[in-house]
């Protein structure tokens, strides 16, 4: 048989990463799909997070529900400082500064 192409349009192409005022409960979503709606349970969400030295010292794996997912850095492993971190879901890459105080 000869190969075909076929043609596809991403179910996400944008999501919002935002954290709260104490730094260490990291938001991801909401994610939506390309007409709006919000995607289904179970959207593999991944956090990478770097030190200053861009060492990675955690990957963090949860998946999403009713369009969102959250991570918590505890204070015991994550001291006050800053840290690079890489959320990784649905294809798409998005990279932030992080202070912790």
């Amino acid at each position: 048989s000869k190969p075909i192409t076929v043609g596809f349009e991403a179910a996400v192409t944008n999501y919002n990463v935002s954290w709260d005022n104490d730094q260490r409960t990291i938001n991801v979503g909401p994610i939506k799909s390309f007409m709006g709606q919000e995607i289904p349970d179970g959207l593999e969400i991944q956090l990478s997070i770097y030190d200053s030295h861009n060492t990675l010292l955690e990957t963090k794996i949860t998946t999403s529900k009713q369009g969102s997912g959250n991570f918590i850095l505890t204070p015991d492993y994550f001291i006050n400082g800053s840290y690079r971190i890489e959320v990784q879901t649905a294809g798409i890459i998005r990279n932030q500064t992080l202070e912790i105080k």
